[in-house]
């Protein structure tokens, strides 16, 4: 058997094993890749060249895990941050003042991620760097502002859409009352 049939083999059977791990015929492509880039820069670190196929196969594991958890934690941003932001985005009516007093009795940190970001439209970017953050940082803490925020007009309103805080009868007690924008 030449060196072409052998290496036609052996990525046969790492196609197989990302492709279980993975699902999808093109990562399992991509995982194979990876993997034996990372094998071929490592390949001096390889003390037993009777085991270079399971080494090369525990590298493929490991890519595919990488992949699998990547998709994990995208999946899991996109459905929590989109959902938290379209649960709690304070929109303000010219009636309805209970997003805003609600927002400004969070934590100071809290607060000033709401106002600067959701109120003012500021670039979360711009933000982070004012505050000493990174941006995936600013957006974990937006996220739990927004969390708090609706929890927040849970307790106080009953409600936690900004868009239906006509309905919460604070005008009626006069608990949240037109406040300055400075």
């Amino acid at each position: 058997m030449g060196v072409s049939e052998a290496w036609s083999r052996e990525r046969a059977r790492l196609l197989g094993r990302a492709k279980r791990r993975v699902g999808s015929a093109d990562d399992a492509e991509d995982v194979v890749q990876d993997a034996v880039l990372a094998a071929i820069g490592r390949a001096g670190s390889l003390r037993d060249e009777v085991r270079l196929s399971a080494w090369v196969g525990r590298i493929v594991d490991r890519k595919a895990v990488d992949v699998t958890r990547a998709r994990a934690r995208q999946a899991r941003g996109q459905v929590d941050m989109g959902a938290a932001h379209l649960v709690t985005q304070p929109v303000v009516s010219a009636t309805c003042f209970c997003v805003r007093v609600q927002a400004r009795r969070l934590r100071p940190h809290h607060s000033e991620v709401l106002q600067r970001v959701d109120e003012r439209g500021e670039r979360l970017a711009v933000v982070a760097t004012e505050l000493g953050l990174t941006t995936n940082a600013l957006t974990v803490r937006l996220f739990r502002a927004r969390v708090e925020l609706r929890d927040a007009m849970k307790r106080h309103c009953g409600t936690t859409s900004a868009r239906s805080c006509d309905d919460c009868g604070c005008a009626e007690r006069a608990c949240c009352s037109p406040i300055d924008d400075g």
